[in-house]
């Protein structure tokens, strides 16, 4: 089976930035993104003795870290130099860690002040002279620490868990990738109509294989759906088990190629409530569940209709389902 994404394709003998689309074999997309992944690990490995110009972490997933003050620290990745040596070190640790660091490096200073010293160094690389300090910050061995350094250099916000001490994403990475809906570069739109009716649950390869599909580029259809997202009230919910099944898929294409997959059911009678997931944007196999206001289906409908697109498959029973849910719940261009 075939599964189709939308993407980039460069072709020398065509504009480059033409956009197009392409179809790979689910197991030829796992190796090709097994492999781009641990080529972004191999490129962002920094070696010790070598202090970066740069930060390899955004600074915004950095200012969360140190502003989290939760039972649930993020990791963060930085440089360390020994200013009584000038050694570096380049690794991750807990954000706490870094603060205690700052705390034994001035000891004068206020916890507000040694925060602001923490979000104003946006280069990440802090030099250190006080032992008790660089001890703070020794980057530890725990099989646990490297995995997250892994996913921080990969743009993954990664937390450790009050209790288990597990690795988690962050309950604010949705509010994170809400904000980078804007800079999408394209917004694709998989809806299976109440109506619509499958002998067994629906999965996500059949939302994306058999829905009514819309392809968004323009960039002010783009900033709507970004309000609807917003207005929906998308919260991440406890870790367990798929609710419902998907009849919404939300695909993001955002500049860097990743893609923000979010995937949700329709409501149940009288639920306050609807279930969905949203896919790692750079693990496709890990996801994480949440929930959004019971609208948020039938305002993707009617922004569907009411725009005047045209589906990409507007002859398949899931288009014709959708145009004659449209009319009974008068939604009009």
């Amino acid at each position: 089976m075939l599964v189709r994404f939308v993407g980039l394709r460069r072709n020398a003998s065509a504009d480059r930035s033409r956009r197009l689309p392409y179809e790979l074999p689910p197991r030829t997309l796992h190796r090709g993104l097994t492999l781009l992944l641990a080529l972004i690990a191999s490129a962002l490995t920094v070696s010790a003795g070598a202090v970066e110009t740069e930060p390899l972490q955004s600074q915004a997933q950095f200012e969360a870290a140190i502003r989290n003050t939760s039972t649930s620290p993020n990791f963060i990745l930085l440089t360390v130099v020994d200013d009584r040596t000038g050694e570096s070190t380049t690794g991750c640790t807990l954000a706490p860690f870094l603060l205690g660091a700052l705390g034994f490096e001035h000891p004068t200073a206020s916890s507000d002040e040694i925060v602001r010293m923490a979000l104003s160094n946006e280069s990440h690389v802090f030099r250190l002279s006080n032992e008790k300090a660089l001890n703070n910050l020794s980057f530890k061995k725990d099989p646990r620490f490297q995995g997250a350094c892994l996913s921080v250099k990969s743009g993954r916000c990664v937390r450790m868990g009050d209790r288990t001490g597990a690795l988690q994403g962050c309950s604010t990475d949705m509010t994170e990738l809400i904000r980078a809906v804007p800079a999408a570069r394209r917004v694709v739109l998989a809806i299976l109509p109440p109506s619509a009716t499958f002998r067994a649950p629906v999965t996500q390869v059949q939302l994306v294989g058999d829905g009514c599909r819309y392809v968004v580029d323009d960039p002010f259809d783009i900033s709507r759906i970004v309000t609807l997202l917003k207005n929906s009230d998308i919260r991440l919910a406890s870790p367990g088990p798929r609710l419902d099944e998907p009849r919404v898929g939300i695909f993001v294409v955002l500049p860097d190629r990743s893609t923000l997959s979010l995937f949700f059911s329709v409501p149940f009678v009288n639920s306050d409530r609807i279930n969905g997931y949203v896919l790692d944007r750079y693990d496709p196999k890990t996801e994480e569940i949440m929930t959004a206001r019971p609208l948020l289906p039938d305002a993707l409908m009617r922004w569907a209709i009411t725009t005047g697109a045209t589906p990409t498959n507007a002859r398949t029973p899931a288009c014709e389902a959708l145009t004659e849910y449209a009319e009974q719940m008068n939604f009009k261009p």
